[in-house]
């Protein structure tokens, strides 16, 4: 068995509860418990899960149990064969079929928990189901009971409808493929990813087959899937559908019955050469106690034409019940022998006159025909001992298969009036005032009583709308078995209800009804919307029911047939209510478990339909749990990041701090710089700090230094050129030592050169008062300034840092007005 993870260092007996060391031994080998001597299988980590035991090895990889560590529950995991993954087009078909997959909430399909890559491998995470399949069951005690045969088929066939709402087909439905609950609910796994194996398959080998006059598949498209319950329609290379499920579960439940397959030969090969060329065998003959509906019904899902097994799941699944009631009947009516008796009569009477009909009609065939008699003998011929006879001309290509037949829509109500003042309108007026309240109960006993004791016989028409009205309101109920029978007992008179009534029955499919009332008047699809809305709820077809619920209360109300609209307001409500168990299985499939958890609680208060509620139920004892452990998850991952926050901002204090103290010790040690004016000096020592700072508030404050220095400079260099240009009058100008008579006239970085009656004199830069060479700066600054507002954010750079607030505050507010851009730079450069 391949290992895919490393072991863990322990684990807690099962039994005990004791601490397992684990330390050197190998994935899934056995060992026991050094506490109280219980057997363990040494697990394995995968990502997220741990791997408990395999449970099989199938076409596409390994399944094994495993537990969701994250969500503290147990699961089965299917991981991909690598050399599959390796495949671009298998990746991505994976990935899309996985979503569909995950999308399909139904009772009877295996939910799909999760998708996802690990350490290269993709796998698939879905409910565990060990209750064993139907093949266990099948294998352990041969034929079953016809009862449970039949439940089991109503069961799948619902699952497999639900999918195909979806747009999903399984295309592999078969014994091993349906698992048990451990409620006892068949369950239908691998949805959506059955068909992924073709391409991973080898093609059978068609080489060895006799020839048929059947066309050949097309090269790339080999016969695969398990060869007792493969369609025919799929060995011919024909397109499959729905109608390929249904035959594939028919010969399912047929092996159930009778306790082998349909098809029992050695060899791949010699079934599909047997499935080609002859029938199956007879299942009544296998099983001779099965009532006759239920023959009727695996024999016509067992049709080798697609065009004559059931035209829906609707009618599949009410055939299956109704061959179940039947049963259930002759199980307790004790009338089954005389009724037998009395259809064998019957039934050879009716053989009889076919008999007859059949032999004239040959004798005038034969008779028409005489001159080609050698050539329809052969072909006749051929046709019984199921060799094909050689061909005389070619053959014209076989006539499509015939499709459903079109849905009649008459756009009438016929000759009643539903808001009219005779007593049954008064009564179905009251009824469906009260149904638009959403009291179903109240609203079915009200058109019930109306059927039973004020319409009379002969009003077919009347009949007809109270009757589809009862059945919505049933649907509503989740009384979907009482639905078919009330429906069709209904359908004589020649009105619009009509052809609802037989959606309501099955007999008529959503999409056939849609396609046939798409160019009525807008009241005829407004209330087809209506039933079709119903009928997804009694087929637990969620989202598909909220669409239509939707597409009724968006139509705009018309004059004509007014009552038509009168349950708008309650089918707004229900496109909420019936559209919340998908969109919160899409949210756990995405781990949004709280947010499912919030939706489901809000779903259960609006909850009105018994259906829906029974979807919210399922997930009663899941979903909390899991958002509660996500909702913990959470809550430690904010903790901690708050105290990594914490922890990272008492740190950035604490740098910050260090960086304060190392510019406030560099700024004190720059005070006998500033007052020698010796900025370049200023900035090389601001420039060593560079390295040292850690913050970015720190950098930032070393920034404005810098920037502040440059300034500085800037005007100690502008009043050196000044005074070449213009030389300034210095008497009586403030110094730090004596007096000054002359003109200040050149200057250097170190000097400033005053010119004296009796020559020129070298001073210092240090000789002067801020305050002086502040203004000599104004003086300069009152004549250019207009011209060089620079001039303006030099002076009230100097003032600031000399500390000289008001003349500050004069430059400043001259910069505004010549340079707002220069005085947005100056009040970056002092911001605090």
């Amino acid at each position: 068995m391949e290992v895919l993870g490393p072991v863990p260092e322990s684990v807690n007996c099962h039994t005990c509860g004791a601490a397992i060391p684990l330390a050197g031994k190998e994935g899934f080998a056995h060992t026991e418990c050094p506490h109280c001597g219980a057997a363990v299988v040494v697990p394995v980590r995968f990502g997220q899960y741990l791997l408990v035991a395999p449970l099989g090895i199938g076409g596409m990889g390994t399944v094994y149990k495993a537990v969701d560590l994250s969500l503290h529950r147990y699961c089965a995991i299917k991981i991909v064969r690598p050399e599959a993954a390796a495949n671009p087009e298998f990746v991505e078909q994976f990935s899309r079929e996985a979503r569909a997959a995950a999308a399909v909430t139904h009772l009877n399909i295996a939910q799909v928990y999760s998708f996802g890559q690990h350490d290269g491998r993709y796998y698939l995470a879905m409910e565990l189901l060990e209750k064993g399949s139907l093949d266990d069951r099948i294998n352990a005690a041969g034929a079953l009971p016809e009862d449970v045969v039949l439940e089991i088929g109503r069961q799948i066939a619902h699952g497999l409808r639900a999918a195909l709402q979806r747009g999903l087909l399984h295309l592999d439905v078969k014994p091993a493929n349906i698992l048990f609950s451990a409620e006892g609910d068949a369950k239908l796994v691998d949805f959506g990813l059955a068909h992924m194996q073709e391409k991973q398959r080898v093609a059978l080998r068609r080489a060895a087959l006799p020839a048929a006059p059947v066309a050949p598949p097309a090269p790339d498209k080999a016969v695969w899937g398990t060869p007792y319950y493969v369609a025919p329609e799929k060995l011919r290379g024909q397109p499959e559908d729905f109608r390929s499920d249904i035959y594939s579960l028919g010969a399912t439940l047929f092996h159930a019955l009778a306790g082998r397959p349909l098809l029992e030969t050695e060899t791949d090969d010699g079934t599909t050469a047997n499935h080609l060329h002859r029938p199956g065998a007879a299942l009544k003959a296998l099983r001779p106690d099965l009532h006759e509906a239920t023959i009727r019904v695996i024999d016509r899902m067992l049709a080798r034409n697609p065009a004559s097994r059931p035209a829906s799941y609707n009618e599949l699944i009410y055939d299956l019940e109704a061959a179940h009631a039947a049963l259930k009947r002759a199980a307790t009516g004790g009338q089954r022998d005389r009724a037998a008796s009395t259809n064998s009569l019957v039934r050879s009477l009716i053989l009889t006159a076919g008999m007859v009909t059949v032999g004239l009609a040959a004798g005038w065939l034969v008779w028409q025909h005489r001159e080609n008699l050698p050539e329809l003998w052969q072909k006749l011929s051929a046709k019984l001992s199921g060799t094909p006879a050689p061909p005389t001309l070619p053959a014209a290509p076989p006539p499509p298969e015939p499709g459903p037949a079109p849905v009649t829509v008459p756009v009438t109500t016929g000759t009643v009036n539903l808001l009219g003042d005779e007593p049954w309108a008064k009564a179905w007026q009251d009824a469906t005032a009260v149904f638009a309240a959403g009291k179903y109960a109240e609203a079915q006993e009200g058109y019930q009583a109306i059927r039973e004791k004020i319409l009379q016989p002969e009003q077919t028409a009347a009949h007809q709308w109270v009757t589809l009205f009862e059945s919505l309101t049933l649907f509503a109920l989740d009384r979907t078995n009482d639905v078919p029978p009330l429906a069709i007992g209904a359908l004589d008179a020649h009105t619009l209800a009509q052809p609802l009534l037989q959606l309501c029955a099955g007999r008529v499919t959503p999409q056939q009804m849609e396609e046939a009332v798409h160019d009525k008047p807008a009241w005829v699809n407004a209330l087809t919307q209506l039933v079709i809305g119903f009928a997804r709820v009694g087929a637990r077809q969620w989202p598909d029911a909220a669409a239509a619920f939707r597409a009724y209360a968006a139509q705009p109300k018309l004059d004509q047939e007014e009552w038509v609209y009168s349950l708008q307001p309650l089918a707004a409500n229900l496109a909420v209510e019936c559209a919340a168990p998908a969109e919160i299985a899409a949210l756990e499939a995405e781990q949004k478990f709280i947010e499912a958890l919030e939706k489901w609680r809000a779903a259960q208060e609006q909850a009105t339909l018994p259906a829906v509620r029974a979807a919210l139920a399922d997930r009663a004892a899941d979903l909390p749990k899991a958002a509660e452990q996500q909702q913990a998850a959470l809550a430690k991952t904010q903790d901690d990041e708050a105290k990594k926050r914490q922890d990272n901002e008492e740190h950035q204090r604490q740098l910050l701090e260090a960086d304060t103290a190392l510019l406030q010790q560099t700024d004190r040690s720059l005070l006998g710089r500033w007052e020698r004016y010796e900025f370049h000096e200023a900035a090389a020592q601001y420039a060593g700090l560079k390295e040292k700072l850690q913050t970015d508030t720190g950098r930032k404050q070393l920034a404005n230094r810098e920037a502040l220095v440059e300034l500085l400079a800037e005007f100690k260099a502008q009043l050196a050129k000044d005074f070449e240009a213009r030389p300034y009058d210095a008497t009586g100008l403030a110094t730090r030592g004596a007096p000054l008579v002359g003109q200040l006239v050149r200057a250097t970085d170190a000097e400033i050169f005053l010119h004296t009656p009796h020559g020129e004199i070298a001073g210092t830069w240090a000789n002067f008062e801020p305050a002086a060479l502040a203004k000599v700066g104004d003086h300069y600054a009152a004549t250019l300034g207009k011209a060089e507002p620079r001039r303006y954010l030099l002076l009230a750079a100097f003032c600031n840092h000399y500390r000289l607030a008001a003349a500050a505050k004069v430059y400043a507010e001259a910069l505004e007005k010549t340079a707002p851009a220069l005085k947005e730079q100056l009040d970056a450069l002092f911001a605090p």
